[in-house]
């Protein structure tokens, strides 16, 4: 039978001659040009009846390289089919398989040589058998980074529809995130961060622009959106910012209230003090506290009137309106109770346990028919009370002071 022809390759030296014919001379052997490339591939075709399969490539004793220069690499298929980096060790009873790990690598320069930057990302497998945690890990080497350059895992989104980062679970599991530092200032950190324009062209926050939003909710039934947000923390900008500054802001926290399905704004927070939704509580920093339904001076209920003095009205921070302390009952402990020391006579006699800084003011109620009384002695440890009917009266009092 005779041994087919040797396909025409076109290549610069001819193929040696059958060895069966040659036998004793020397072999030479032409280099492959890129030209030629598509004649050696239809002579494969020839000869194998279907081209170049994966499965006609054997194992290799060294790294398999891919340098194709300025020009890209495509591997595509004609359906969605997966391309998997598989570790074809089998698990065992002693120890599970982590897979191969693929590696992005760029090249950076650290003031004298180029150097390679790279991002690992592999599934990593801690533990054995069924009960060992599986994990996507990213890990990163080569640039150091500066306080300016973070070296990062970034999301780009490329149009105006919500790119959004989604986990599931089917237990109770958050977002942990670890600091390993000596430097005492440094700690984990969520940042929400915003500007107008685009990603390569960013422009300053406005005032009233949301920089941010952390929300809170749940799935609600077959509705659409059919997981709603119940309550949620906004920050807002009140500055128009510049690269000198100013960079106001001020948090706004909102509730959805039991039985309704809209928002209520119940606080927010910014420089000139505390305030609720209802306007009907104000914490100013160093200057009024105030309790109040409307918006006039005169309504507000107590006010801060100096350091360490609370008064009833708005005080003489606010325009000196005197207001009223109405109590339905007080109760008091310690120096606001005291206890009867001693009765004799038409007299009663209280003693405070604990002696005030100066003489209170004593109001006395009494709650028996004792005639007329009277304050007869008072001091910061104590009063006396004289009445007309003998016998042991009851009185009720409080202490102020």
């Amino acid at each position: 039978m005779a041994r087919p022809a040797t396909p025409n390759l076109g290549l610069d030296k001819s193929l040696p001659s059958d060895p069966e014919r040659t036998s004793g001379i020397a072999e030479t052997w032409g280099p492959v040009m890129d030209s030629n490339l598509d004649k050696i591939d239809a002579a494969v075709a020839a000869l194998s009846g279907g081209g170049l399969k994966w499965s006609d490539l054997r194992n290799a004793t060294a790294p398999l390289a891919l340098n194709n220069g300025i020009n890209g690499t495509q591997i595509g298929t004609s359906i969605p089919a997966g391309f998997i980096l598989y570790n074809t060790t089998s698990a065992t009873g002693s120890g599970n398989q982590a897979s191969p790990y693929l590696i992005l690598r760029g090249q950076y320069f650290d003031g004298a040589t180029s150097q390679p930057d790279q991002f690992t990302m592999q599934d990593v497998l801690a533990g054995s058998g069924a009960s060992a945690a599986s994990t996507l890990q990213i890990v990163h080497s080569g640039s150091p980074g500066g306080s300016s350059q973070k070296n990062i895992v970034s999301l780009v989104g490329d149009s105006t529809a919500s790119l959004i980062l989604e986990t599931h679970n089917v237990f109770g599991q958050g977002m942990y995130s670890y600091v390993h530092s000596d430097t005492y200032w440094q700690g984990p950190y969520v940042g929400f961060y915003r500007s107008r324009g685009t990603q390569s062209g960013p422009t300053s926050a406005q005032s009233g622009d949301y920089l941010g939003t952390l929300g809170f909710g749940g799935y609600a039934g077959g509705a659409s959106p059919s997981y709603v947000i119940s309550c949620f923390i906004q920050c807002l900008s009140t500055d128009n910012w510049t690269s000198g500054g100013p960079y106001g802001g001020q948090l706004v926290f909102t509730i959805s209230r039991t039985g309704t399905i809209g928002f209520d704004e119940v606080c927010r927070m910014r420089t000139s003090g505390l305030t609720s939704g209802a306007q009907s509580l104000s914490i100013s920093p160093g200057a009024t506290l105030s309790f109040f339904t409307g918006t006039a001076a005169s309504d507000v209920g107590l006010s801060r009137v100096s350091a360490g003095v609370l008064g009833v009205g708005n005080g003489v921070l606010a325009g000196d309106v005197t207001g009223t302390l109405q109590c339905s009952k007080i109760l008091g402990s310690g120096n606001m109770r005291g206890s009867v020391s001693s009765v004799s006579g038409t007299t009663v006699s209280v003693t405070f346990p604990n002696a005030y800084g100066s003489t209170p003011t004593i109001v006395v109620t009494p709650t028996t028919n004792c005639g007329t009384f009277y304050i007869s002695a008072q001091s910061a440890s104590g009063f006396t009370i004289t009445y007309s009917t003998s016998g042991v009266q009851s009185f009720n009092w409080i202490a102020i002071g």
